[in-house]
């Protein structure tokens, strides 16, 4: 498999833009998107406004990864105990981003906040995305070793919800275990795992 190099994302709106854009393409596969936006026609545009606008918020408060080409992204917060703090205007930038499926997103986004962890500092995998045709050669684990290195360092657990079963597998061979019972996303909606990971004891 390529190995691939895994840096923060360069600073700057186009950037930002085009990683937004490679979350709502790639999220736009999922069931869960499905279930979210069911029009075919508008889901990735609406995943990118609404996913995408955490992309630079993830600068200040986490960790933003690409690869040199930006092929990929990963948006990682770091939440202290309290929690991550309100975005301001939060409910208004959803409701214009998500237009007739902003209740299905309020309801969604109630639901991963009564499951998340709180209480506990922690680093959160929030989204993790690579241009579908880039997909399946290894950058995703890349995403994973490099920030999960950090995490080790900062001897800290990590938390995140998968998509699928799929994602879940890979998440477990990075160390993650299932936290709790998988959840719907909404009435009759497709099922998320959530996983959590205590940190590594890293060698000094």
């Amino acid at each position: 498999m390529t190995k691939h190099t895994i840096i923060p994302a360069p600073p700057g709106a186009e950037v930002d833009r085009r990683l937004a854009a490679i979350i709502g393409e790639a999220f736009a596969a999922l069931d869960v998107s499905k279930y979210l936006v069911p029009d075919d026609d508008t889901r990735a545009a609406v995943l990118t406004a609404h996913l995408g606008a955490q992309v630079p918020l993830a600068r200040s408060q986490g960790s933003l990864l690409t690869d040199p080409s930006l092929s990929s992204v990963s948006v990682w917060f770091k939440v202290p105990v309290e929690g991550l703090p309100d975005q301001p205007s939060y409910e208004q930038r959803r409701a214009a981003a998500c237009g007739v499926n902003t209740d299905r997103f309020a309801a969604f986004e109630t639901i991963l906040d009564e499951v998340h962890p709180y209480g506990r500092a922690h680093w959160y995998l929030q989204f993790m995305a690579t241009r579908p045709e880039m997909q399946g050669h290894g950058l995703g684990a890349a995403h994973l070793a490099y920030q999960l290195a950090i995490v080790d360092d900062e001897r800290l657990p990590a938390y995140l919800e998968a998509g699928d079963k799929r994602s879940a597998r890979l998440y477990a061979e990075y160390g993650f275990d299932t936290y709790g019972p998988p959840f719907p996303c909404g009435p009759a909606g497709p099922m998320l795992y959530p996983q959590w990971r205590e940190h590594e004891r890293v060698a000094r």
